[in-house]
């Protein structure tokens, strides 16, 4: 770092002191940083790939990161398959734009030029990153060169995704618009028990669907012949939904595989163990078999388990 400012004080000789000056530097013949400064202190850079592309530019005046990855991060597979060529070529700088002085003194060796991208975070660990890929804008807060604060996705100028990060992690309620590649309108709850699950359509199904089966419950209770064939349908209906949420291939995209499959198997399937428990103190006023509720219990138990520690967290 130290040769970094050494570097820019050399540069600083040829130019009036004070000056917010902006210079383009030529390793290996072509354009790779345009750094504006004043005095030994770094406001603005701009690194450039060999081609003259925009890799990233920083701000300190602003604590802004804006970065142009090809590597797809923040967006979904079928968004980074779509625009996948389109973000290899990186968005050329308009250089016409900016106050250049070319001067010619020896360039720095590499490995003070890697401390660059450094430089930005350790002047501004309180600062906000802009992520631009096509037609994709990514804006996100850090604090402590963690990532906290406002999340916000937009696709072609309109925002599709809101939420915030807390300590690195996702927290609160996230807001989903419907576009292009995701067309489902939803609230999504974060970190909840290491995963994050959709308002409208996992939490709230689930729930509408456990009230209703106890409710009916109640009412086939009166009855003994009525009660038994209930129970006897939702065990059936659980170990359906049980297969289903087993057998059917995860995609992250639907939202009904993704959220109302393991919703609506979770409702039926824990209702049916707290039946069974229910039954074993009931049994002589329920009258369902012993043997039955036992089985509906140990088994319920190991698939809740194995689901748990095994298919919870990606799927």
């Amino acid at each position: 770092m130290r040769r970094i400012f050494l570097f820019l004080l050399f540069i600083s000789s040829y130019c009036a002191q004070g000056q917010e000056v902006t210079i383009i530097t030529y390793p290996n013949g072509a354009p790779q940083y345009l750094i504006t400064h004043t005095g030994d202190t770094i406001l603005k850079n701009v690194c450039l790939s060999v081609f003259g592309d925009t890799i990233y530019t920083w701000d300190t005046r602003t604590a802004t990161f804006t970065d142009y990855p090809i590597t797809g991060m923040y967006l979904l597979p079928t968004e980074y398959d779509t625009f996948k060529k389109q973000l290899l070529t990186r968005h050329a700088i308009d250089k016409k734009q900016i106050d250049i002085t070319t001067l010619s003194p020896p360039s720095p060796r590499k490995n003070e030029w890697n401390l660059m991208y450094e430089y930005f975070f350790k002047r501004c660990p309180d600062h906000k990153i802009i992520v631009r890929q096509g037609p994709f804008t990514v804006v996100t807060g850090y604090r402590n060169n963690i990532q906290d604060g406002l999340y916000q996705k937009y696709y072609k100028d309109t925002m599709v995704v809101q939420g915030q990060y807390k300590n690195g992690s996702r927290s609160g309620i996230w807001t989903y618009h419907a576009y292009t590649f995701y067309p489902y309108e939803d609230k999504e709850v974060a970190d909840l028990y290491g995963k994050s699950f959709s308002l409208y359509y996992g939490i709230i199904p689930g729930m509408i669907l456990a009230i209703f089966i106890l409710l009916f419950g109640i009412q086939a209770a009166g009855s003994n012949n009525y009660y038994l064939i209930y129970f006897y349908v939702v065990i059936l209906l659980s170990c359906i939904a049980l297969y289903i949420r087993l057998d059917v291939i995860y995609d992250r995209q639907n939202i009904w595989i993704r959220e109302t499959i393991p919703a609506i198997w979770f409702s039926l399937w824990h209702c049916m163990m707290l039946q069974a428990a229910v039954n074993l103190f009931l049994s002589r006023k329920l009258k369902t078999p012993v043997f039955l509720n036992m089985v509906c219990i140990l088994v319920g138990l190991a698939f809740s388990f194995f689901i748990l520690f095994f298919k919870h967290l990606n799927f």
